[in-house]
């Protein structure tokens, strides 16, 4: 008998350590998940906010000349953050760019990004040859991946792409009356032609003053 009490003694102490134990788990579950439901909600609730920024939400302005541009201007919106823009370019123009670095975007003055081109002779060649007036491309404005990718088509002139090879060589454009200045020009690019190794006719010299004087 006493035996008998004996377990059920030890069978309800057993009963009461395991609600016990029960409820602190359960008390620490409840406290872990809270915290992590906590953290989950603020970064849904983050990312759901960027994720809904449009562009014009983070920059007030972005402006590219269509034609022979010399530069990308961009203005950051009236937001708190300071959002690192990159760039990218593609089609043939991405030949005649140089890498344009990303940009944070600090205050909200105008920031001023410079599009650097570099012309070679073949190149010049290429479109002498091929008789491509235009070249046409396009540049990417990127934040976050693709919560920003805006696009703008750009082209630049034959013209355009002739005088910065003309610029590496030290020559503006010149007096098209001076007789001087029209040898002076003729010998350095017929120095950069055979340091280039590449000797053409003179008709590929008559089409290069004609695209930077124009036909006499």
């Amino acid at each position: 008998m006493k035996k008998s009490k004996k377990q059920k003694v030890n069978r309800t102490i057993l009963k009461v350590i395991g609600f016990i134990t029960t409820g602190i788990l359960i008390s620490m579950i409840l406290s872990i998940n809270m915290d992590t439901y906590s953290w989950f909600t603020s970064k849904t609730a983050y990312d759901m906010s960027v994720t809904a920024a449009t562009t014009d939400d983070i920059l007030e302005e972005i402006k590219i000349d269509k034609v022979n541009p010399e530069e990308i201007v961009l203005k950051k919106n009236l937001i708190d953050i300071e959002p690192v823009i990159y760039f990218s370019v593609d089609g043939e123009i991405s030949d005649y760019i140089l890498h344009i670095n990303p940009i944070r975007l600090k205050t909200y003055e105008r920031y001023i990004i410079p599009i650097n081109v570099t012309v070679n002779l073949q190149q010049i060649m290429d479109l002498l040859m091929k008789n491509k007036k235009r070249i046409y491309g396009t540049i990417k404005i990127k934040y976050l991946n693709e919560y920003i990718d805006e696009e703008r088509n750009i082209e630049f002139t034959r013209e355009y792409l002739l005088t910065k090879l003309l610029n590496r060589l030290g020559i503006q454009y010149l007096d098209v009356d001076n007789e001087y200045e029209k040898e002076e020009y003729l010998k350095k690019v017929m120095m950069y032609i055979a340091e280039e190794g590449e000797l053409q006719s003179n008709e590929f010299y008559k089409t290069v003053i004609e695209e930077v004087y124009g036909n006499e």
